[in-house]
């Protein structure tokens, strides 16, 4: 009879705030900011991505135009019926007590969920495009990317890019026991990299200490990515 254990390594998508800056892992002062205490001076900038101009009072964009229509774009899908029953589906309310109003206004969402972008240009204004967040699945390092520079298509429209709320961190990741018991875990904060997960197994204690009792497999959901570069690893 010879031993066999296993892990599973998996991703849970309930990242907490972390700094607006992708990749930096120091913590929030307040969980009120958006940036940490290194980049505090980041609130006094422009919150269109790759604008270094300073923000009016009250405000977190400039005094271009352009970008004050898309702060109040923003505001927008704060007020009115349409968003209030996305966040009841969302949280999976069928029944709301009280019944839609067309001057009803629900809180600001503080913490980007998903992914939007801006498009001026047309007649019809600013417009927002929402891609929704993916989950925790795991990426090869070329994937992980920052937020690329503000582009122009053929028809003359530009698309831009804010970050009015808190960025989240991408999720923590787990390693898991078959019997459900939770042994290590860590936060990933850009993207779930599967260089990262090696890293993360690699410093468990299972995988760490001399003369631990280690698993013979590990599951994951990017496990041909993993074994790639694990076997590249001296």
């Amino acid at each position: 009879i010879e031993k066999c254990q296993a892990i599973v390594g998996d991703g849970l998508s309930m990242g907490r705030p972390c700094c607006g800056v992708f990749r930096c892992l120091k913590p929030l002062q307040n969980n009120r900011h958006r940036f940490c205490a290194e980049h505090i001076k980041l609130h006094d900038k422009c919150a269109v991505v790759n604008c270094e101009n300073p923000v009016l009072e009250v405000t977190k964009t400039c005094s271009l135009p352009i970008h004050q229509q898309i702060e109040a774009k923003y505001h927008e899908r704060s007020t009115g019926s349409f968003l209030y029953k996305d966040r009841l589906q969302h949280a999976q309310i069928s029944q709301p007590v009280d019944s839609f109003s067309q001057s009803r206004r629900v809180p600001e969402q503080d913490v980007q969920e998903d992914f939007e972008s801006y498009t001026a240009g047309g007649q019809s204004g600013i417009a927002v495009s929402v891609q929704k967040n993916p989950g925790s699945v795991g990426v090869t390092d070329s994937d992980v990317i920052p937020e690329p520079c503000p582009s122009k298509s053929a028809a003359g429209n530009r698309t831009f890019k804010a970050q009015f709320g808190r960025r989240r961190a991408h999720n923590e990741q787990t390693l898991v026991r078959p019997c459900g018991v939770i042994f290590a875990h860590a936060t990933m904060f850009g993207a779930e990299a599967v260089s990262n997960f090696l890293v993360m197994v690699k410093n468990a204690a299972a995988f760490s200490v001399p003369g631990a009792q280690k698993p013979e497999h590990i599951f994951y959901d990017t496990n041909c990515s993993a074994r790639q570069q694990a076997e590249k690893d001296p």
